[in-house]
């Protein structure tokens, strides 16, 4: 089958060591691609994208006006599905019809497009139509039963991540501290895989990916409630929640004691990332055979 995936525009998509909604579109169109289907994958300048074809744009309404011009309106071409895991949505805003699966990570995307798809609890709360696809990746082969003692930060140090919140509690707990911020590869999977705990004490930036990565080092996460990040960390197996940054030691504390054997088997078994491939392939496939105005979208089930 031909198909796209719309990647978030504001940064480059890279398989790893970039921003979190673009690991997710690259990991999700590898998967795809590695399945034999035709994959375009749109997303912003300085991307990189080596098992398909790999359109660039400065933003995400320069995206939806390219399949607009040259997929959707092209009779000769015919529509193939989208997966459009972009912030805002615009493909969906401007073509309602289209056949595109909109996956919606956070609540940038102000409205409620059609044929939704979510990776958290939280977020079927506030698409309440949407279709709960668990985020899945590949075992990175970084589980650790010992850990070196640090605490871990992973993004940018910004206010609006809780950055002051973990030099606090670092301080307080008298650990080091070690931010994992632009690493790949195997640099970023050792550092994950020393940490004694990784801290996301954001209330408005969800990062549901994080635990996920942290979970197949062995490594617990502890968070703040409030930004969706909480649904992906079960209290006393794979990390705790706390309810405000007054429990945050707190919550470190005892999550150093839990087994990071049973937390990596979790990941394994709730976060597969062959199951979240067989979900967004069954997905598209259904919304490309939808029925639309007395008709079918053309298909393109032969590879070219």
């Amino acid at each position: 089958m031909k198909l796209a995936i719309f990647s978030d525009t504001r940064q480059p998509t890279k398989a790893d060591g970039g921003h979190g909604l673009g690991m997710s579109a690259h990991s999700i169109a590898s998967g795809l691609a590695a399945r034999g289907h035709d994959v375009t994958l749109c997303a912003g300048h300085g991307s990189e994208f080596g098992n398909g074809r790999l359109q660039m744009f400065s933003n995400e309404s320069e995206m939806a006006n390219w399949y607009l011009n040259n997929v959707y309106l092209n009779r000769e071409i015919g529509s193939y599905p989208v997966l459009d895991t972009s912030h805002f949505h615009q493909l969906s805003k401007f073509a309602p019809h289209a056949p595109v699966v909109n996956r919606v990570a956070d609540l940038e995307c102000t409205y409620q497009p059609p044929n939704v798809v979510v990776n958290s609890w939280y977020m079927v709360e506030r698409y309440p139509n949407a279709s709960l696809v668990n985020t899945g990746i590949i075992d990175p082969g970084a589980f650790r039963y010992n850990h070196d003692g640090y605490l871990l930060f992973a993004g940018r140090q910004e206010p609006q991540l809780g950055w002051h919140l973990v030099q606090d509690l670092a301080k307080q707990s008298d650990m080091p501290l070690r931010v994992a911020s632009g690493l790949s590869g195997d640099d970023k999977w050792h550092l994950f895989a020393g940490a004694a705990v990784l801290i996301h004490p954001s209330q408005n930036r969800a990062a549901p990916r994080l635990p996920v990565e942290a979970g197949y080092c062995g490594v617990p996460t502890v968070c703040l409630a409030g930004d969706g990040t909480e649904h992906v960390v079960i209290d006393g197996l794979t990390g705790y929640v706390a309810q405000n940054a007054l429990e945050l030691a707190q919550m470190v504390n005892l999550a150093m004691s839990l087994d990071r054997s049973k937390i990596y088997d979790w990941m394994k078994t709730n976060h597969d990332y062959d199951v979240m491939i067989n979900a967004y392939e069954r997905l598209l496939l259904e919304v490309a055979d939808k029925p639309l105005l007395g008709g079918k979208w053309k298909q393109h089930l032969e590879t070219s």
